[in-house]
Protein backbone atom coordinates (compact mmCIF):
# COMPACT_ATOMS: atom_id res chain seq x y z
CA UNK A 1 0.00 0.00 0.00
CA UNK A 2 2.80 2.43 0.84
CA UNK A 3 4.74 2.00 -2.42
CA UNK A 4 1.93 2.97 -4.86
CA UNK A 5 0.97 5.83 -2.56
CA UNK A 6 4.51 7.18 -2.50
CA UNK A 7 4.76 7.04 -6.28
CA UNK A 8 1.62 9.13 -6.68
CA UNK A 9 1.93 11.40 -3.62
CA UNK A 10 5.46 12.77 -4.00
CA UNK A 11 4.70 14.76 -7.20
CA UNK A 12 1.44 16.03 -5.67
CA UNK A 13 2.99 17.05 -2.36
CA UNK A 14 5.83 18.87 -4.11
CA UNK A 15 3.54 20.25 -6.82
CA UNK A 16 5.81 19.14 -9.65
CA UNK A 17 5.97 16.16 -11.99
CA UNK A 18 9.74 16.65 -11.85
CA UNK A 19 9.67 14.77 -8.57
CA UNK A 20 8.04 11.60 -9.93
CA UNK A 21 10.04 8.88 -8.20
CA UNK A 22 11.50 5.93 -10.03
CA UNK A 23 11.72 2.49 -8.48
CA UNK A 24 14.95 3.28 -6.60
CA UNK A 25 13.57 6.46 -5.04
CA UNK A 26 10.27 4.74 -4.17
CA UNK A 27 12.20 1.94 -2.50
CA UNK A 28 14.24 4.43 -0.46
CA UNK A 29 11.23 6.50 0.62
CA UNK A 30 9.24 3.36 1.42
CA UNK A 31 12.10 1.98 3.51
CA UNK A 32 12.34 5.26 5.42
CA UNK A 33 8.56 5.40 6.03
CA UNK A 34 8.57 1.78 7.21
CA UNK A 35 11.46 2.53 9.57
CA UNK A 36 9.47 5.49 10.90
CA UNK A 37 6.62 3.08 11.68
CA UNK A 38 9.01 0.89 13.67
CA UNK A 39 10.41 3.82 15.66
CA UNK A 40 7.04 5.54 16.11
CA UNK A 41 6.73 4.85 19.83
CA UNK A 42 10.16 6.28 20.66
CA UNK A 43 9.56 9.81 19.33
CA UNK A 44 7.30 12.60 20.42
CA UNK A 45 6.80 14.19 17.00
CA UNK A 46 6.71 13.13 13.36
CA UNK A 47 9.50 15.59 12.57
CA UNK A 48 11.72 14.12 15.29
CA UNK A 49 10.96 10.65 13.94
CA UNK A 50 11.93 11.67 10.40
CA UNK A 51 15.18 13.20 11.67
CA UNK A 52 16.08 9.95 13.46
CA UNK A 53 15.37 7.86 10.38
CA UNK A 54 17.39 10.09 8.04
CA UNK A 55 20.29 10.21 10.48
CA UNK A 56 20.29 6.40 10.74
CA UNK A 57 21.14 6.18 7.03
CA UNK A 58 24.65 7.47 7.69
CA UNK A 59 27.14 5.07 9.21
CA UNK A 60 29.78 6.43 11.63
CA UNK A 61 32.61 5.74 9.18
CA UNK A 62 30.90 7.67 6.34
CA UNK A 63 31.47 11.36 5.76
CA UNK A 64 28.21 11.82 3.84
CA UNK A 65 24.74 10.36 4.17
CA UNK A 66 24.32 8.13 1.08
CA UNK A 67 20.53 8.42 1.07
CA UNK A 68 20.59 12.20 1.19
CA UNK A 69 23.37 12.28 -1.40
CA UNK A 70 21.38 10.10 -3.80
CA UNK A 71 18.30 12.32 -3.56
CA UNK A 72 20.47 15.44 -3.72
CA UNK A 73 21.98 14.24 -6.99
CA UNK A 74 18.55 13.24 -8.35
CA UNK A 75 16.42 16.21 -7.26
CA UNK A 76 18.63 18.61 -5.35
CA UNK A 77 17.15 17.67 -1.97
CA UNK A 78 19.22 18.33 1.11
CA UNK A 79 18.72 16.63 4.47
CA UNK A 80 16.04 19.10 5.57
CA UNK A 81 14.05 18.71 2.34
CA UNK A 82 14.08 14.92 2.74
CA UNK A 83 12.84 15.29 6.32
CA UNK A 84 10.07 17.64 5.17
CA UNK A 85 9.01 15.16 2.47
CA UNK A 86 8.95 12.28 4.96
CA UNK A 87 6.81 14.31 7.37
CA UNK A 88 4.40 15.26 4.56
CA UNK A 89 4.18 11.64 3.36
CA UNK A 90 3.58 10.43 6.91
CA UNK A 91 0.72 12.88 7.39
CA UNK A 92 -0.76 12.19 3.96
CA UNK A 93 -0.65 8.42 4.51
CA UNK A 94 -2.32 8.92 7.92
CA UNK A 95 0.17 6.68 9.70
Amino acid sequence: MVIPAIKSLVPLLLKSARYTPGSKEVEILSRLINRMKVLRSSSSSVHELAVKVVDECKQPHQTINPTVELLKNKWGWDREKLIDVLVALWKELNL
